[in-house]
């Protein structure tokens, strides 16, 4: 009986040693998807039209990362993302 309990022990062991390498190996080949990209630069654009933030990212950032854009760009320009601007300059993040 002692034996089969040892055994177990070292099968649970190897089980989790063998689930926990598995689980290092995803992360390790993924982790870019979980890091935000950095910025490169910033870029000035002059906005003549009245335009909201949703619109400005769909012309000027990356669809993957848009949500990424609009908090960058509205903290830059102590704005909101609901907010709406027209004749002005505007700072914006390029991402690497």
């Amino acid at each position: 009986m002692k034996v089969l309990k040892n055994i177990e022990q070292i099968m649970l062991l190897i089980f989790t040693v063998f689930v926990s390498l598995i689980i290092l190996t995803a992360l390790f080949f993924n982790i870019q998807k979980f890091q935000k990209p950095d910025i490169a630069k910033y870029a000035q654009i002059r906005i003549e039209e009245p335009a909201g933030i949703e619109q400005i990212a769909q012309s000027y950032a990356q669809p993957e990362l848009k949500d990424r854009f609009i908090e960058e760009t509205t903290k830059i320009n102590s704005l909101r993302a609901q907010d709406y601007v027209a004749n002005c300059t505007l700072i914006i993040p390029i991402f690497e």
